[in-house]
């Protein structure tokens, strides 16, 4: 007996390739001719392509259609999704959709009116709602009689009606869609100058609110001018002023980013002038002890990362800084920056190179597939990871959240209680992260009732929930 590791989708240079043609091939290969050569398919590893997930087929928007921008992954399994669709598996959708978890349309979600705009970032908030913030052009609803200012942030409700914002709609860039906190409210809005009166910041590109509500920003432009320092992060206090024990990060170039860990360290891209990808690096909470990762390693800015500390990143393999349309591969470090041996490398075509982790710690790539001169259309696939730790955990006086493997990393927590089955929630008082995940010490429960734990988690440039639900009777 032969055991044989296969794998569909992926041609013989490791690359991803046609969906539907390999699909056909696989399950062949699969049902008919392994079988006759006496051959058994090995168990599926990480870093394989998961068989049960299919990839949804995508109405064009014009003769060279692009792809997919954002990616949220929310409640319930399910993944938002924005680019430059028209529509999904047959369903009127112009440029904002949500799946289920193995790829098919969720048809309960009919987003308000459709828009003219990509949505450039999502941020899910509390009850897997979602906020959804346009930075170019003019989102404009099928019926054509309301036109949205550029930039207006939007609150969906799950079955994607329109909700109204407390205060009203109100124009931002499209790092505003991540000022918000798990629960109702919306920090400081509409200008940098509004939000923080007391610092030289011009536009922010990226923001992110710690679990005791400071705020980190990736700022193009920070400090006197005319001469102040480009593209740094800093960090401020829900007030607004500087956080002075903050030391601003610096040297990351026109596509820089950042990730806040669950200890508050910092992972970031740092770029030199013209580098097409970037050096990870590493800061401790205030800013401070900075450290390169990865060796020789340069990636693209796209990153995510578990909650064992491990991170998955698009890589140059060619080290050189030059990206070109082959150089592309997935791969994983482990927490101190070495090669992840166990998890194999995947090559990439440069357009596929978003990365976001499900719930339960599978592997989502989103982007753009070529499919002539100057066209091509959007793609999404999934590969299988390593086991998640995700448990809720509930005593009398205590509820603890342990999280771990290749559970996508929280970096914002809240638990929330129901007493009457579910159809109302309140939040409880906040929970600490510790080593073993989420706690909350001396929270008076009742007798019955359930308990909901809600994590932010960050995926490129969009901010997604994971849940999770358990009753509880003492």
């Amino acid at each position: 007996m032969i055991r044989a590791r296969v794998s569909p989708w992926i041609d013989y240079g490791g690359n991803f390739t046609d969906y539907e043609a390999y699909q056909v091939i696989f399950k062949i290969l699969l049902v008919v001719i392994l079988p006759a050569l006496n051959v058994i398919p090995a168990a599926a590893a990480p870093g394989d392509v998961d068989p049960d997930f299919r990839m949804p087929r995508f109405s064009k928007s014009g003769p060279a259609y692009l792809g997919l921008g954002s990616l949220a992954i929310a409640p319930q399994d399910k993944i938002y999704l924005g680019g430059s669709f028209l529509g999904v598996d047959g369903v009127d959708l112009p440029r904002l959709a949500r799946l289920n978890g193995d790829g098919s349309l969720d048809r309960t979600f009919i987003p308000y009116e459709g828009f003219r705009t990509w949505a450039e970032r999502f941020t899910v908030i509390r009850g897997g709602r979602l906020h959804v913030a346009f930075g170019g052009g003019i989102p404009l609803g099928r019926k054509k009689e309301e036109v949205l200012p550029v930039g207006t942030l939007i609150r969906l409700r799950w079955d994607g009606t329109r909700e109204p914002i407390p205060g009203g709609d109100f124009r931002a860039p499209p790092a505003y869609a991540s000022l918000l906190d798990p629960g109702e409210n919306l920090y400081e809005k509409v200008t940098a100058e509004n939000l923080f009166p007391t610092a030289n910041v011009a536009s922010l590109s990226k923001v992110q609110v710690q679990q005791d509500g400071r705020i980190l920003v990736r700022s193009s432009a920070y400090g006197p001018q005319p001469e102040p320092t480009w593209n740094a992060i800093l960090r401020f206090h829900p007030d607004g002023s500087e956080d002075e024990g903050f030391k601003p990060v610096t040297g990351q170039g026109s596509r820089g980013g950042f990730i806040l860990c669950p200890d508050g360290a910092i992972l970031y891209m740092h770029y030199k002038a013209g580098d097409k990808s970037g050096v990870l690096r590493r800061v401790g909470p205030d800013g401070r002890g900075d450290t390169r990762l990865a060796g020789p390693i340069r990636a693209t800015s796209s990153i995510a990362l578990q909650e064992d500390g491990k991170i998955l990143l698009c890589a140059v393999v060619n080290g050189d800084g030059h990206v070109t349309q082959t150089d592309i591969a997935l791969c994983r470090l482990n927490p101190d920056g070495s090669e992840d041996v166990t998890f194999p490398k995947r090559s990439l075509r440069r357009s596929l190179c978003g990365v976001a982790l499900q719930a339960d710690g599978k592997i989502l790539l989103y982007g753009s597939k070529a499919i002539g001169t100057g066209r091509s259309e959007p793609v999404i696939y999934r590969l299988l990871n390593d086991p998640p730790q995700d448990e809720l955990d509930i005593l009398k006086g205590r509820i603890s959240w342990l999280r771990g493997g290749a559970a996508p990393a929280v970096t914002q927590a809240i638990f929330e209680l129901s007493t009457d089955g579910g159809a109302n929630w309140r939040c409880l008082p906040q929970p600490m992260r510790k080593q073993e995940g989420w706690v909350l010490d001396g929270v008076e429960l009742g007798e019955e009732g359930i308990v909901r734990a809600q994590g932010q988690t960050t995926a490129g440039n969009s901010y997604g929930l994971v849940s999770q639900e358990k009753r509880f009777s003492f």
